[in-house]
């Protein structure tokens, strides 16, 4: 098991590495100048340089990369060149938020996503299982930037039952948790129901039925178990999605929150924090990726074995 997390450990630097290499490499060949951005179309060419050369964008890309890499092995992310502050304070400052809709979102998606999918299996053949998937088949073709203003039509304006905007109420979380939840819970009950039909056709099932067990005793306690891996690996990949693309649903909710403070980097070709964002979004991915192969192995001990005989 140590080696089979090494190696995971190990693909960390160089994924990092090419990571900072395409953002800096994308974001200055992207049509636009940040010096424009920061004083605007009046000012005079003299001070446009003056403040393209404090900035270091006269630089090339080469060596713009190489100076960036030289402040990141000191922890200095670089200054934030509209807000004027540093950008690990402004991520600090709007991770939490992030995090708190990302975290309730799958957590929203997860339970209910695993109990539709136990749900159509124990049901299958019904039309109420029926009703399941095509529900599931909704929830997945609807898109954030169509739900979002919808449950605002239906649930704030029209019935008045939910506000609009806002982060410090429960209340404040519920329309955005639906808006990026719904989709997550159609893609996990999707996905528990085609691993627990897998699992129900295996010999282990046969025998357990064959033991005398019940079949909703036999699908709760051993083929939903044997299934979570497959359940985990969506869910993990989600999450790092919601985490790192809650874009569009920020901005509909007004969420303060990294998504809606990157399209503010973005629009003001704000380099330093554009590259401070993906960077944090990549090492937070990479972050879910390993907890989601440790949690591998606690579920099948078997699967670090095989990783491990694969190095050698």
């Amino acid at each position: 098991m140590g080696v089979y997390i090494l190696k995971r450990l190990a693909g960390f630097i160089p994924t990092m590495v090419l990571l900072i290499l395409m953002t800096v490499t994308l974001l200055r060949v992207t049509p636009g100048d940040a010096v424009d951005s920061i004083l605007g179309d009046y000012a005079s060419l003299e001070e446009k340089n003056i403040l393209r050369a404090k900035l270091g964008l006269d630089k090339g890309v080469l060596e713009q990369f190489l100076s960036y890499l030289k402040d990141l092995s000191s922890g200095n992310l670089g200054d934030s060149l509209i807000y004027q502050k540093s950008v690990l304070s402004l991520i600090k400052e709007r991770f939490l938020g992030t995090l708190k809709l990302a975290f309730f979102s799958v957590s929203f998606a997860f339970f209910v996503g695993v109990g539709a999918g136990v749900l159509a299996v124990f049901w299958r053949g019904k039309k109420r299982a029926s009703l399941i998937y095509f529900l599931s088949l909704i929830g997945v073709a609807i898109p954030n930037f169509w739900l979002g203003p919808l449950l605002i039509l239906i649930f704030s304006l029209g019935l008045n039952l939910l506000p609009v905007s806002g982060y410090t109420e429960p209340a404040h979380y519920v329309l955005p948790v639906l808006t990026m939840g719904s989709s997550l819970v159609a893609i996990i009950t999707k996905m528990t129901s085609e691993s627990l039909e897998m699992n129900l056709r295996a010999d282990y099932t046969r025998t357990a039925r064959a033991k005398g067990l019940s079949f909703l005793h036999t699908l709760l306690t051993h083929v939903l178990k044997n299934s979570f891996i497959s359940i985990m690996t969506i869910v993990s990949l989600q999450f790092s999605v919601l985490l790192t693309g809650a874009l569009v649903t920020e901005s509909i909710f007004d969420w303060p929150g990294l998504g809606s403070l990157v399209l503010e980097a973005l629009r003001n070709r704000d380099y330093p924090l554009v590259q401070g964002c993906v960077l944090f979004f990549g090492f937070c991915y990479t972050l879910v990726s390993l907890f989601t192969d440790l949690v591998y192995v606690f579920l099948d001990p078997r699967i670090s074995l095989v990783k491990e005989k694969e190095i050698f």
